[in-house]
């Protein structure tokens, strides 16, 4: 047999006689069938093929043919990208040419088309498109055979042959070069009936895992839902499918010519076609071209060549899940079962008003398709609705949700129990025949250990390459050029999380595919291309992942690549791989130190495995000793440093292991080629600043925190007590860990609260509203609240924020707006998502004039991206190449009028997402939550870049972590722990350790709480907001700050937004009227004049004790 197994070409399989080749042994005698024919006055012998659906004609006899003194032409038609391949000798032939010959068989001229084939050992073979056109028949017993187009009986000879390869026979699957031209399985091979359920025999029930009442069980459900198992396809009953069609105009494209002798057969097909609704009669003005193919059995199928119809189809943007994620979700199931559906394409009704555009012409007459035609670019995702429709569209719910999984028309379902299994398969069964579809039962497999899945073999211990394609990977043929090897790269890269060496497989060949490098495949070449094949024949089997364990991933990093392994240890402490992975360095990686390189390598192995870690505990091993207190020492380094903030969002216990025990160290040394880096144009890698170290002044206080807290008189009764009285009650509250007092505020609360003695309360104030970059009250409470405790919590803290003398300059009054508050709200993450501008600011780092702010409404968390210029096609590109990869889809995003959002092209992009667009009011940007955030971006960038402007770039990641880390009034956690689902962030973990969470959070019940707080708090803020607010009045000696009316500056590179908002403090002298206000300087009287009360706001000097306790 021959099969052709490169991706990129057409693919055809020959049973055939042979391509020249030698053979070892001799083995007993074949008889062929030869006639003897006339070819432009060359006699020469043809072989007789009925399996062959092409005739053929040896390259070499051709040439024979085009060199002699004929006065006749011979047709020639080219051809491109035919690959023919024999099993015996794995040689590859390219098919470039086709012909149309006259010859004569015993003095009747006739006529065929035949491929040209280079190294065919027959001259001539006459296949069954020529026996068919001309209704031969063979009469083995006389050796004669007879055409319908003549009376005459011609003998032909049988050969006998001794080349084992003339047993090969028919050209019997042709795959056209083109992806949108499919063909159509023959109607005239689907039966209504269903299979026959006899008794268990007749089903694939032969896993010996069964016993006999699970057997019976399961073909009693088998035989209650026989009518679902049909060849024929069904019609979905409540859905049918529209697609959206591009502005074009009509058009009509000549139909292809179908021979003669053809055209009975055909016209049966399509009569078959109509009595089953697969098509009806149109009147449409469209008309695409319809190719028809003889099957080896002499059916016939229909191939409708929809390539311009592809063209002007908009294409959707559902698809099928990735092939890793569906096959990570198969821990501890054990029985698994696998439906495919019957012609599913033709299952699925096409709307009226896109029938038109599926039309075809056959003699004359006009054609369209009624249900979805194989080879729209849009079929898979036609299907995938239609079978959504049908599992969703009734109220009974799946017993089993998480162990139904579906890609295009195949399902597989995946079991813990036989049970379970049964009660899944029965709904399922249920959901089908109601909306009318049905299976086809020769390609359903029922309750297996292992089943075969998306070129996968599935069980309960692990997941294998398919052994199909691994023999199809050792047959590939050597390639010929690049495109070749590129083709094999592409298949190998497929399975490459199979193979820990497969970096080190594919270096020594990686070379050959690069732009600059001239095409030689040497010896070592051909001996390094076997050596992938036969790795490939060893299987390796990656366990399914357990996300109720932690994960473990060894890293390594070379100056040649970056290497990773996933794995998790079973309780023996067996290493079980998960997946491998690996790539090659660029050139500006190279000049990298080696910290860079192995941080790097963390990179790249915690965003390559990040659909499996993020939200897990990982235990992450690498051997390079320095970075295994990475987090703990204070960075200088800018590049370690943003990488470093990167990894926060992953729970990472980075642990030592040496070179040697390192199994990765060859990945890396070996890596894999570029085809496996990411794309330059999407950033892997955020651009986050640390935040700011603890002070080293209160550090101490920490280390020796019980001695501390021994001061404290109250926290020392309570240690007394807890220690002489063991009563249950107080444990509830009070707890100690390595001598130090935690308390909590409820039994059930969430976390334990480090005791905070009274000596202390001032620097921990400071410090967390100094870290968290000086935010309010409320926040400031917030972010110790969880973390710490000491008695009069919000009062001291709000009392001390009031007194924060930076934040008096920086922070503007709170102003009343006319009209009553509607807020805007949400009700889950990525429900609505909120985006502005902020600028333009001073030309800083890079170019930065603007920042990009996206905040999602219901979590409140904040993407900055610094621009250098704002316009639409910038702000999508970080959308779509960052935010959506990263974060998901959102349904609606709400923006001002700028140009930017009003644009076709931001209005275009944003719809094809299937993304509602919103606009905010005119003139009034408070009707965007966002401006919130800018005033928050003001009050910040005033803080830490007053002094210099153009610094403000530097900031922007720190204030970006700020944001997201600290707890949102509206809806009481942090946007990372909502949005991220991160853990909140505790500065302090990393001096004191905290005790277990008895009852750790519910994700689910975090967003139902964080939606009920955002209802209550919005009602709250109405109604605050709602009443009439008077303007403070000032007495005589009262200390007020002045507001500042700075101007920008594009010489000096200072802009107004950053400078302080007030001035001061200076104290009332005397009152002119109700809202003019004599002032002056508090230290010296110095006239600072008279001021408005608009632009005055009190001052209150930091002069606050702690109070006791």
């Amino acid at each position: 047999m021959c099969t052709v197994s490169h991706q990129q070409s057409p693919q055809i399989s020959i049973l055939t006689h042979p391509i020249n080749q030698d053979h070892e042994s001799t083995p007993p005698p074949n008889y062929r069938p030869e006639i003897t024919v006339n070819i432009c006055n060359n006699t020469q012998t043809a072989l007789l093929d009925s399996g062959a659906s092409v005739s053929a004609i040896s390259e070499h006899f051709f040439q024979s043919l085009t060199t002699d003194s004929s006065p006749e032409k011979i047709p020639i038609f080219p051809l491109s990208g035919i690959l023919l391949t024999t099993a015996l000798s794995n040689k590859t032939v390219k098919i470039k040419s086709q012909i149309y010959l006259t010859f004569s068989i015993n003095q009747h001229e006739t006529h065929g088309i035949f491929l040209v084939v280079p190294l065919l050992s027959t001259p001539l073979i006459l296949g069954t498109d020529w026996l068919l056109e001309n209704g031969v028949t063979i009469d083995y017993k006389q050796k004669i055979i007879s055409l319908s187009t003549t009376n005459d009986e011609i003998p032909f000879k049988l050969i006998a042959d001794h080349d084992p390869s003339s047993l090969v026979n028919s050209l019997n699957r042709i795959k056209l070069n083109d992806h949108h031209l499919n063909i159509y399985e023959p109607l005239s091979s689907l039966t209504q009936q269903p299979p026959p359920f006899e008794n268990e025999k007749n089903i694939a029930l032969n896993d010996i895992t069964l016993d006999e009442s699970q057997q019976s069980l399961m073909f009693s459900l088998l035989q209650q839902n026989q009518l679902v198992f049909q060849d024929k396809p069904g019609l979905h009953k409540f859905f049918s499918y529209k697609f959206n069609i591009k502005q074009h105009e009509p058009y009509k494209i000549r139909p292809y010519p179908v021979p003669f002798s053809r055209r009975p057969a055909v016209e049966r097909e399509i009569n078959r076609m109509i009595q089953w609704g697969v098509i009806e009669r149109s009147d449409s003005s469209y008309s695409n071209p319809l190719v028809t193919v003889v099957k080896a059995d002499g059916s016939i199928r229909l191939c409708l060549d929809a390539r311009k119809l592809n063209t002007i189809i908009l294409p959707t943007r559902d698809a099928s899940p990735p092939i890793d994620e569906i096959l990570a979700k198969f821990n501890n199931k054990s029985f698994f079962s696998s439906l495919d559906f019957s012609s599913g394409y033709w299952q699925i009704p096409l709307d009226l008003s896109v029938r038109q555009y599926t039309s075809f012409l056959y003699d004359g007459r006009s054609y369209q398709f009624c249900v979805v035609p194989f080879g729209l670019n849009i079929s898979n995702a036609a299907f995938g609705k239609g079978l959504e429709a049908a599992l969703n569209n009734y109220s009974i719910p799946c017993p089993h949700p998480n162990d139904i999984h579906t890609y295009v028309d195949d399902i597989l379902i995946s079991s813990s129990s036989f049970e379970n299994h049964i009660e899944t398969l029965e709904w399922i069964f249920h959901k089908i025949a109601q909306a009318g579809l049905t299976l086809k039962f020769k390609k359903c497999y029922f309750n297996k250990q292992q089943i075969k899945f998306l070129g996968h073999f599935i069980s309960s211990h692990g997941t294998v390459m398919d052994p199909d394609k691994i023999k199809a990977l050792k047959n590939f043929p050597e390639p010929r050029n690049k495109k070749d090897l590129q083709s094999f790269f592409g298949f190998c890269n497929f399975y490459r999380k199979f193979s820990q060496n497969h970096s080190s497989l594919l270096y020594p060949l990686s070379h050959l595919i690069r732009k600059d490098t001239p095409w030689t495949f040497t010896e070592q070449n051909k001996i390094d291309f076997q050596k992938i094949k036969t790795a490939f024949a060893t299987q390796i089997s990656l366990t399914h992942p357990n996300f109720n364990e932690p994960f473990c991933i060894q890293t390594d990093a070379s100056y040649i690549g970056l290497g990773a392994e996933l794995f998790q240890l079973d309780p023996s402490g067996q290493r079980n791989t998960l997946s491998f992975a690996s790539r090659s360095l660029l050139s500006a990686e190279r000049n990298y130190t080696v910290t860079e390189l192995e941080l790097l390598g963390i990179i790249f192995a915690c965003q390559k495995f990040k659909i499996y870690i993020l939200g897990h505990q990982i235990n992450l091993y690498t051997d390079h000793k320095a970075l295994t207190f990475l987090f703990s020492c204070k960075l200088k380094n800018s590049r370690l440093t943003r990488w470093t903030l990167a990894l926060q969002e992953f729970d990472l216990r980075i642990h030592h292991c040496p070179g040697k025990e390192n199994p990765v160290d060859t990945l890396s040394r070996h890596p894999l080629g570029r085809d496996d880096q990411p794309p330059k144009d999407t950033p892997t890698i955020l651009h986050y600043t640390l935040p700011p170290p603890i002070p080293p002044d209160i550090i101490p206080f920490f280390n020796n925190i019980s001695h501390e807290q021994i001061k404290d008189p109250r926290i020392q009764k309570i240690i007394s007590t807890i220690k002489l009285n063991s009563s249950t009650t107080w444990l509830q509250y009070y707890t100690l860990k390595n001598q130090v007092l935690f308390t909590r505020k409820y039994r059930k609360a969430e976390n334990w609260s480090l005791y905070i003695p009274g000596h202390l309360v001032k620097q921990i104030v400071l410090l967390f509203h100094e870290y968290y970059a000086h935010i309010g009250p409320r926040k400031t409470a917030q972010a110790i609240k969880n973390i710490c405790y000491f008695p009069s919590l919000y009062r001291t803290v709000r009392r001390m924020v009031q007194e924060c003398d930076l934040c008096q300059r920086c922070k503007p009054k709170t102003i009343r707006t006319a009209g009553p508050m509607q807020p805007v709200l949400s009700t889950r993450p990525l429900d609505k998502v909120l985006i502005d501008f902020y600028g333009p600011l001073p030309t800083g780092m890079f170019q930065f004039t603007y920042i990009f702010v996206v905040m999602d409404n219901f979590t409140r968390f904040v993407k900055l991206y610094p621009l250098r210029k704002a316009n639409a096609k910038i702000c999508i590109k970080k959308l779509t190449t960052n935010y959506f990869p990263t974060y998901g889809i959102p349904k609606n995003i709400v923006s001002d009028h700028g140009r930017q959002f009003i644009s076709q092209h931001w209005q275009t992009t944003l719809k094809k997402y299937k993304i509602q667009v919103t606009h905010t009011s005119v003139y009034h940007p408070q009707s965007n939550p966002a401006e919130r955030v800018m005033r928050e971006l003001g009050r910040m960038f005033r803080t830490y870049c007053h002094s210099k402007h153009s610094n403000w770039p530097q900031y922007v990641p720190y204030i970006e972590w700020t944001l997201n880390n600290v707890y949102h009034e509206s809806t009481a956690h942090t946007p990372s722990e909502l949005f991220l689902r991160k853990v909140p962030h505790n500065p302090l973990s990393q001096f004191i350790h905290f005790p277990n969470n008895d009852f750790p959070p519910n994700y689910r019940q975090k967003l139902t709480l964080a939606h009920e707080i955002q209802l209550t708090k919005s009602e709250a803020r109405k109604k605050r907001y709602d009443k009439t607010i008077n303007a403070p009045l000032f007495k005589i000696n009262d200390l007020v700050l002045v507001k500042t009316h700075r101007l920008s500056s594009q010489i000096d590179k200072k802009i107004s937004k950053f400078f302080l908002l007030y001035d001061g403090p200076y104290k009332v002298k005397s009152i002119k009227t109700v809202n003019a206000y004599e002032l002056v300087h508090p230290d010296d009287d110095t006239p600072k004049g008279t001021h408005n009360i608009i632009h005055l706001k009190p001052y209150i000097p930091p002069t606050m004790l702690i109070p006791q306790v």
